[in-house]
């Protein structure tokens, strides 16, 4: 008799355990996300998730939580359960920190002006003008100067375009540190041979051929076009050189057309060392933030006597010329281009 009567209470004690950490399979689905910033907030959580209706017994899940010793190992950040899941899986997911990611895919091509609205985006900042300071701060300034041996003004340059990876509610700190750490991987380690002026004016050149063109077989030729510019001493003319010096002197507001910025023929002219119709000289600093690729065709130019590039409107591709005349033949055949895609729109 006390043998069923202790197998017909195991029986009940296994029926109640299955039925208090079953998830509500019946019901819609539900996600609650939860921010664990201490161990305070976790002890919140039980009657939280039971308020929202993810657990069955606030009780017996502060009896799990306590015989797994989680406050001791805790990963803080935020969490998402669902009602759709057991609480044996809500606890496996606290106890091995399984934290939500925020994904940022810094762009090839991308300033720092960029970031700073991908950031916004994201919600790792709450407006552009955190990131754009930040760009210029002492300790990341500091940073490159211990890593890289280079004394900067900017970190324009050093965001490694890649996706990046970060606990949600993780400091912008966090993602410029891992993206410093890219570049240093995927660049800085690969061309330590040059010395630090050459490294950094390669850079800066990378960055112009990034925002120039896009395909990896086209870089070389454009790089072959700045070096030819620069041993003739002819002004670099480079176009996203003017967009950059519109941000970087505040302009942007004032020269904004569908959305997107215009040159207008005023703008050639601003006074910036960034503005190649402007200075005969290299910018002073990268305009963008550039790829491997952009870098090695800084590195190792094609050998040519091109001098003029200009874009196809059909294809995007470039057309490279060693003379103006031939230059201007191809800019008044685009443009007509341009126009007649214009009004078939």
């Amino acid at each position: 008799m006390l043998k069923k009567i202790i197998f017909f209470l195991v029986l009940l004690l296994i029926s109640l355990i299955f039925f208090l950490s079953s998830p509500f399979y019946f019901e819609e689905e539900k996600k609650v996300e939860f921010h664990v910033e201490n161990l305070m907030a976790l002890h919140q959580l039980p009657k939280i998730l039971k308020q929202e209706k993810i657990i069955r017994n606030e009780r017996f899940f502060r009896f799990l939580l306590r015989s797994s010793k989680i406050e001791k190992r805790i990963s803080l950040g935020y969490y998402v359960f669902s009602n759709h899941e057991s609480i044996f899986s809500i606890i496996f997911k606290l106890k091995t920190g399984k934290i939500e990611q925020t994904h940022i895919t810094v762009i090839e091509g991308y300033d720092v002006y960029d970031i700073a609205k991908l950031l916004v985006q994201k919600g790792v900042i709450q407006n552009e003008e955190t990131f754009i300071k930040a760009s210029n701060e002492k300790k990341w300034l500091n940073f490159i100067q211990n890593e890289f041996h280079l004394n900067v003004a900017s970190l324009e340059g050093f965001i490694y375009p890649e996706t990046y990876q970060i606990p949600k509610g993780a400091s912008y700190n966090l993602f410029i540190k891992i993206a410093l750490q890219e570049f240093k991987k995927r660049i800085f380690t690969k061309y330590q041979y040059l010395s630090t002026k050459d490294f950094y004016r390669t850079l800066i050149i990378s960055s112009l051929i990034q925002k120039e063109t896009s395909l990896s077989e086209e870089m070389p030729l454009v790089s072959s076009v700045i070096y030819n510019r620069i041993r003739k001493g002819m002004k670099l003319q480079i176009d996203p050189t003017v967009i950059y010096t519109i941000k970087k002197m505040d302009l942007v507001s004032s020269s904004l057309k569908e959305g997107k910025i215009n040159i207008q023929h005023r703008h050639f002219s601003l006074p910036s060392a960034y503005n190649t119709y402007y200075s005969k000289t290299i910018p002073p600093g990268p305009i963008a933030n550039p790829s491997s690729s952009s870098f090695e065709a800084a590195v190792m130019p094609k050998k040519t006597d091109y001098l003029y590039f200009v874009a196809n409107p059909e294809t995007g591709r470039h057309t490279f010329t060693s003379n103006l005349k031939d230059h201007n033949l191809y800019v008044e055949n685009y443009t007509r281009k341009k126009r007649l895609m214009k009004s078939n729109r």
